[in-house]
């Protein structure tokens, strides 16, 4: 049973672009999710970290 529920054509759970190959470059991506974690305090994770 399908819920009609789709995500948007250009969502993405990336936060970098790929290359013109679709390769990615990890170690911006992982960082770039750490930003963006620390930014939201996900799970209160950024105040156990200092």
């Amino acid at each position: 049973m399908q819920m009609g529920n789709k995500a948007a054509p250009d969502f993405s759970m990336y936060e970098t672009n790929s290359d013109s190959t679709g390769r990615r470059d990890w170690i911006s991506e992982w960082e770039a999710r750490l930003s963006k974690g620390m930014k939201y305090d996900v799970m209160g994770l950024a105040k156990n970290l200092f």
